[in-house]
């Protein structure tokens, strides 16, 4: 699929009924396997399989534990590039602040995830404050932990539970960034405006605590899921994502939209090195 313009009578967006109306779209790029698959030698080569790179390698960017990898070579659906020596300075630690964070996301591996079951279904501001100071009381021991490279949850997990993701943000451009998300039942997203500040952010960039179908995130007129923020590029922002789940099923989605572009792109594919 070639990124362009859409036929608005087969692919509507918003709530325009117009035909003639056209949208734009964004094709990303998905990767099946690497190879090889171990090692991170200066000048070792690096092969990625996939679908839909930019057959432009100024347009495709590598890197390997936080230090760059030469394109080389690029089809639609294989890259080349060439391993930079390791730095030990760029290399996937955790930090705690974003004076110190390098990759975007803790230690440019992603979110650390987390899932509880809450069979009392308590408020978002309860779950808020027992998951920031660790509340094992309230909280239980968690279900499922990892590090996550996304921020999107689809109806796997039943009823009564709670999800946190928390780590940082990097904006790649200064500008005025939208983020918009959906939820079943409740999400929040917190985020620090200033780099370098240890202090939690006290008040949500977004609380949603409207149902929504899991396709909304793409529609830019429900005020009370989207919020945006003022960020500077190349700067890292802490960031925390709760989302609550009542009865029946629950999902959740979160993309942001890039300033000065018409582009809106799921988190999961977004400033996750």
């Amino acid at each position: 699929m070639t990124a362009g313009l859409a036929n608005h009578n087969i692919y509507l967006r918003r709530s325009s009924l117009n035909k003639n109306d056209n949208f734009e779209y964004t094709v990303l790029p998905s990767v099946s396997w690497i190879s090889a698959s171990t090692g991170n030698l200066g000048g070792q080569y690096l092969t990625i399989y996939g679908n839909d790179f930019s057959l432009n390698p100024a347009n495709n960017t590598v890197s390997v534990d936080g230090t760059n990898c030469a394109v080389t070579a690029v089809t639609s659906g294989q890259l080349s590039c060439t391993v930079a020596p390791r730095v030990p300075g760029t290399t996937t630690l955790y930090t705690t602040t974003s004076n110190s964070q390098q990759n975007g996301y803790p230690s440019g591996a992603g979110l650390q995830y987390a899932r509880y079951n809450l069979p009392t279904g308590p408020t978002m501001a309860s779950f808020v404050t027992a998951s920031r100071i660790s509340n094992a009381t309230f909280l239980g021991t968690p279900l499922e932990t990892a590090v996550r490279a996304d921020m999107a949850e689809g109806n796997f997990y039943g009823t009564y539970y709670g999800q946190t993701w928390k780590g940082y943000f990097t904006a790649p451009v200064s500008g005025s960034y939208t983020f918009r998300g959906m939820a079943d039942d409740v999400f929040s997203l917190y985020l620090a405006t200033t780099t370098g500040s240890t202090e939690l952010p006290l008040t949500p960039l977004i609380y949603s605590n409207s149902w929504q179908q899991d396709t909304d995130f793409f529609i830019n007129d429900i005020p009370s899921a989207e919020g945006s923020a003022t960020l500077v590029g190349g700067q890292s922002y802490y960031l925390e994502a709760y989302h609550i789940n009542y009865g029946s099923g629950g999902t959740f989605r979160l993309v942001v939209d890039v300033p000065n572009s018409d582009t809106t792109l799921p988190f999961q594919h977004y400033q996750v090195d």
